[in-house]
């Protein structure tokens, strides 16, 4: 078994963090661009998972790096604070991810989006699952986006509908945007 004694020096965790962050906006831009080869993109991916796993190896000593990160307003923070969150091995960070993403603004959503389909949603898809009926249609499009990427919605769902016929351009559009995951996520595994 592994005991931690290491001091750890909180100041190379967030610089990971930082990184991680500044990558999102580097592979947010990449992804858009045609010059980028796949292998550029997988460098620059495998880049990502390594500073994600740096920080995750910090344990509940970065939780205040990602709580802070959580509420900073920024799209790359809050993409590596969900990343993050959501590849602990222990999850207390989860009351206040889904708070910060209930209330997050347009921009800053689109970090929190990206965040989770970037991860593994298995131990908040409920929390996402919920917020489908009881949250506010930009929310609940946001929600619905995340599961139909991860092949958790279904066109039949009946929020699908609603977010199509919003009055939100925002939330329609994104409406539009699910129907083309749902076709092409992958098979849940259960």
């Amino acid at each position: 078994m592994f005991v931690d004694n290491y001091e750890w020096d909180m100041s190379v965790v967030e610089e990971h963090f930082e990184e991680l962050q500044a990558l999102w906006y580097v592979h947010a831009a990449a992804i858009r661009n045609d010059r980028y080869w796949a292998g550029d993109l997988l460098k620059l991916q495998e880049r990502i998972a390594a500073h994600v796993e740096a920080v995750v190896l910090a344990g509940s000593r970065a939780h205040g790096i990602i709580k802070e990160a959580l509420v900073s307003g920024d799209a790359g923070m809050a993409f590596a604070a969900v990343v993050t969150s959501l590849r602990s091995p222990d999850l207390p960070l989860l009351q206040p991810l889904f708070k910060a993403f209930d209330q997050a603004d347009e921009q800053t959503a689109q970090g929190f989006i990206e965040g989770f389909c970037a991860s593994c949603i298995s131990a908040c898809e409920s929390l996402l699952s919920e917020r489908l009926a009881a949250a506010e249609t930009n929310v609940a499009s946001q929600a619905a986006y995340i599961l139909a990427f991860h092949g958790r919605l279904s066109l039949e769902h009946p929020c699908v509908q609603q977010l199509l016929c919003d009055a939100d351009p925002v939330v329609r559009q994104r409406g539009w945007q699910i129907i083309p995951l749902v076709f092409s996520a992958p098979t849940p595994l259960n």
